[in-house]
Order: structure tokens, then C-alpha cells, then sequence
């Protein structure tokens, strides 16, 4: 089975809005995987009243970082380009760029610097965007989740419109 590394932006935007079920239809021979640090930001969460982490926890597996991950971690958290990640996005970054899976992310610091560095990642349009390829969305469901979103997460999506153009 293949596996996609998530970080906590992106499964947060899933769950608040229960719909985790998007990424199964979205890549469905495909297991979600955190990386530990991930799974300690959603554990802080839960540990101050929010239910959605439960909901990713039910969801993924988590998976630790390998020694030689660990050893590119302290390499790279104080190279300058790499300053604005936190250290969850960082560990995520790393464990898909040793690995060669895809990184599923809504962090645009994160998102830069996959492109950069050639590791392939996809945002939250590029999911709804093969969600409505694969005919599992259509426009109004789409532009339904924005409304979700901004009322669930407070994160607007503008450019809603462009999927399937």
C-alpha cells in the first residue's frame, strides 16, 4: 500500500469539517501517515478541549524518523530556508523527501520549500481538484467545503472556482 505523509494543517482542515473521508476517495489505495512531531501538535490540541484530533488519530498511522531522518533533521533546522518550518513541518518534510512519498500539506512555508526541493506536495486545491477529476466532487459540493472551511477552520479558500478549469 502506498503511503502520504500529512502534516497537521491539512488533516485539521479534513476533520474540523468531518470529511477525512475526501482523502480515502481522493487516493484510495493510499495510508495516511504523521510523523511523530505531528502527532504530539495534534495531542497539545486535544489536550486543550478540540475533538478533532481523535478523529485524525482514528485515520493515520504514525511513523517514526529513521536515524539517518533524525540526522538530516539537526543538519538542516538552522539552515536559513529551512527557519520558517516548524520543527513537525520540518520532520514531515524530511521523512518525504528521504522516502519519496507524496506530502500532503496546507502550510504555505511548507509547500515553498517542497517545490524548491523537488518533493513532490499537494495543497488543498490540488485534493479537491482530483476529487472532481475522479467525479467524486462536483462544483457546488466543492464550493460547499469552502463555505465549511471558512466557518469551521476560519481559512478561506478564494480560488475555488479555478478546480476543473
Amino acid at each position: 500500500m502506498t503511503k502520504i505523509l500529512c502534516d497537521t494543517d491539512i488533516l485539521s482542515v479534513f476533520a474540523k469539517i468531518d470529511r477525512l473521508d475526501l482523502l480515502e476517495d481522493a487516493f484510495p489505495n493510499a495510508e495516511m501517515i504523521i510523523v511523530e512531531a505531528v502527532y504530539d501538535e495534534l495531542e497539545k490540541a486535544e489536550e486543550n478541549g478540540y475533538s478533532f484530533p481523535e478523529k485524525i488519530f482514528n485515520s493515520t498511522d504514525t511513523t517514526t524518523l529513521k536515524d539517518q531522518e533524525l540526522e538530516k533533521y539537526r543538519q538542516k533546522r538552522d539552515r536559513p530556508e529551512f527557519l520558517p518550518l516548524s520543527k513537525a513541518d520540518l520532520k514531515t518534510f524530511i521523512a518525504a523527501e528521504e522516502r519519496e512519498i507524496l506530502l500532503l500539506s496546507n502550510d504555505s512555508h511548507l509547500l515553498e520549500v517542497s517545490d524548491q526541493k523537488h518533493v513532490l506536495a499537494l495543497d488543498i486545491y490540488n485534493i479537491l481538484e482530483v476529487l472532481y477529476q475522479k467525479n467524486k466532487l462536483d462544483r457546488s459540493q466543492i464550493k460547499e467545503i469552502g463555505k465549511q472551511v471558512k466557518r469551521k477552520d476560519n481559512l478561506d479558500l478564494p480560488d475555488l472556482d479555478k478546480i476543473g478549469r
